[in-house]
């Protein structure tokens, strides 16, 4: 028997039968592994988005904080609002009292003056502030505030006879 070398006689024979397999093998193992790269990048993809479903809920949890605290803050607002309005009234009140008793005083003061001798009364207008006077001398009859202007320096007369005359400013508040 002649001696053919081992290697034709392998190519004539064929693939040997476990040499078959291996190439199946081979397929089913890069098959594998590609549908370990598919679970793999799946993976990254879950993980990605577990990562960003963290990162809402903790969004969400810090909204929902500010939420809390803006409506805590609202309702102190709201709480100080009424105290101040509260205190505002109360303000108001007080202030009405010392209108009601300053016109009280100065009805009683008018009333004084006007009862005076025109020389006594020209002599405490000449001390009196000039707005004072001039309230006192617009709350007397005409004839009582001309007799009192008329003992008076021509200036002063002069003065607050002017400022009579003169529109009421309604002071701001």
């Amino acid at each position: 028997m002649k001696r053919v070398p081992l290697l034709l006689l392998l190519l004539a024979l064929g693939p040997a039968p476990g040499w078959s397999q291996d190439a199946e093998a081979q397929d089913t193992d890069e098959a594998a592994r590609r549908d370990v790269r598919l679970s793999r990048g799946q993976e990254r993809l879950a993980s990605d988005l577990k990562t960003r479903e963290r990162t809402l809920d903790r969004r969400e949890r810090v909204i929902a904080e500010r939420e809390q605290d803006l409506k805590e803050a609202e309702a102190a607002l709201r709480a100080q609002m009424e105290e101040l309005k509260k205190t505002k009234d109360e303000l108001q009140a007080v202030l009405d009292k010392i209108d009601a008793l300053t016109n009280e005083r100065l009805e009683k003061l008018q009333k004084t003056v006007g009862s005076m001798r025109d020389k006594a009364a020209a002599a405490m207008i000449t001390e009196m502030e000039t707005d004072l006077a001039v309230l006192v001398l617009d709350g007397l009859n005409r004839a009582a505030a001309a007799a009192i202007l008329a003992k008076l320096d021509p200036k002063l007369a002069a003065k607050l006879s002017k400022l009579m005359t003169n529109p009421v400013e309604i002071p701001k508040r």
